[in-house]
């Protein structure tokens, strides 16, 4: 069986005409848009967020079964285990990721490198950059246009009628080389006339693009225009009460974290305890944006651990600030709000104090402000860091008597003067 039937039986794919004019349309519209402030179409379409936000919904679940086989072992021989796996269960997100991650991942099982050669983003400046290359694949003039590696590419950039290789769109794979029966094709510098032209732009091709980027200028700038002015945006609603956004440590501010968080969701997958979780237009959005599953700081169903900077650890975008555990201790990412009436103390009369005893800064703190009465929770919020561990163990319901409203800019907190307490260690009660 010779080198061409092998091909046939495994994958037979084709030259595919390079689709510059859409890979130029589609890369300024992502530039400028995410230039502005206006991350949406970067959020969706940069493969690295995809494949993130994919591996987890998909994925990690098995993950999560796995450790709880484990712990489940470990209980039975009287062992700790691992910490639980925090599950993404926002359904909007899940069914999002997972269709574009189903969705490129059969297109390349069936189509190669189809998503990376037409609307990848990352794809289109890599083939820029490798358009004129100094070594890489070549024909020699012993071709017989057997076309074994034309079929044998996955990149599509072999033109096999004419012996030529799109050297921008080849990745060195290599898989053309082992399948020619002439053994014509090898690497070295590539010879000219056998190279197809990286990025030819006529009249025609240079004014549609132009007039493209211009829309994708300005209709995203009309956009963001008209969503900045909504009187929600930067806001959302947890347990019932509205509130400004929360956001990581290190991302100093949520128009800066606007701009560069592309909602890859590696810090949610990282995030210890599950407060971390993705947006989405019914829980809310950041300035200037539709709600793009950039992460924020869920206080309702988790608490940010006093000492942990896993989040800004893992981030690959910049849009998290790296932290040391010392930074971290006196960032304040938002603050604690007291209503008195809805406080068990004042409601049913009862001694409670379970905020203060959690709090690791000491910035909620049990006064008697009445003579006979039990004392009640007093706040000094220039020490208060917004990690959310006295809104996670109020008992207080429906609505909490204390909860946390994150900071549109980062400020530095007053570090406690007699050190921290015990909850600053990760021993909260709960």
């Amino acid at each position: 069986m010779d080198a061409s039937s092998r091909v046939n039986r495994k994958k037979n794919y084709s030259y595919a005409m390079p689709r510059h004019s859409i890979q130029a349309v589609v890369f300024l519209c992502i530039i400028s848009t995410a230039g502005m402030g206006f991350p949406l179409l970067l959020d969706w379409v940069e493969p690295y967020g995809i494949f993130a936000r994919g591996v987890r919904v998909i994925f990690r679940p098995l993950y999560a079964g796995f450790i709880a086989l484990w712990n489940l072992s470990a209980k039975a021989l009287g062992l700790y285990g691992p910490a639980p796996v925090v599950l993404e269960h926002d359904l909007p997100v899940v069914i999002v990721s997972a269709v574009l991650f189903t969705a490129i991942a059969v297109t390349a099982f069936f189509k190669g490198r189809l998503y990376c050669r037409s609307l990848c983003p990352a794809g289109t400046l890599l083939e820029l950059v490798a358009s004129r290359p100094v070594f890489g694949i070549r024909i020699d003039q012993a071709c017989t246009k057997c076309r074994a590696c034309e079929k044998a590419c996955p990149a599509s950039c072999i033109d096999a009628g004419k012996a030529a290789i799109d050297s921008g769109r080849c990745i060195l794979c290599l898989s053309c080389t082992g399948v020619c029966p002439a053994a014509s094709i090898g690497y070295g510098r590539p010879t000219p006339q056998r190279q197809s032209s990286g990025m030819p732009l006529d009249r025609r091709n240079f004014l549609a693009i132009a007039g493209f980027a211009a829309l994708g200028a300005l209709v995203p700038a009309a956009i963001k225009k008209i969503v900045s002015l909504q009187n929600n945006a930067g806001r959302v609603t947890l347990s019932g009460i509205s509130r400004t956004l929360a956001l990581a440590p290190g991302a100093v501010s949520l128009e800066r974290y606007a701009r560069f968080c592309t909602a890859c969701g590696l810090c949610v997958s990282r995030c210890p305890t599950g407060v971390l979780r993705h947006l989405n237009p019914g829980i809310g959005k950041l300035p200037g944006s539709f709600g793009g599953g950039q992460p924020f700081l869920d206080y309702s169903r988790a608490y940010c651990t006093y000492d942990c900077v896993a989040c800004s650890r893992v981030c690959p975008t910049g849009s998290l600030l790296r932290l040391t555990p010392e930074a971290k201790r006196t960032t304040a990412l938002g603050e604690s709000r007291f209503e008195r009436s809805r406080c068990i103390v004042i409601t049913n009369g009862t001694s409670c104090g379970a905020c203060a005893e959690h709090c690791p800064t000491g910035a909620v703190t049990m006064r008697m402000l009445e003579q006979g009465k039990p004392t009640e929770p007093f706040l000094e919020n220039d020490l208060c860091v917004g990690c959310g561990a006295c809104e996670k163990v109020c008992p207080s319901l429906p609505l909490k008597a204390i909860w946390v409203a994150g900071l549109p800019r980062h400020r530095a907190a007053r570090l406690p003067s007699g050190g921290t307490t015990d909850a600053a260690s990760g021993g909260f009660g709960f």
